[in-house]
């Protein structure tokens, strides 16, 4: 199981850290839509609540 890092604490944090594959040629949009889609389902946000810049503990409550 991967964990990540600490220093991940924005969305947009996420995303370069998640284009790790030497397998497959993701771009930063296709890896942008995919995390916007885990978060919304798994957080069950409204589209209007997700953005790049948010915090996973300060905006959306998450614990570690």
């Amino acid at each position: 199981m991967t964990r990540i890092p600490r220093r991940i604490k924005t969305i947009r944090d996420l995303v370069p850290y998640a284009v790790t594959s030497e397998q497959i040629k993701w771009t930063r949009d296709q890896v942008s839509e995919l995390v916007k889609k885990i978060v919304l389902e798994q957080l069950n946000l409204s589209e209007a609540d997700y953005r790049e810049e948010a915090h996973f503990i300060d905006d959306f409550g998450l614990d570690r």
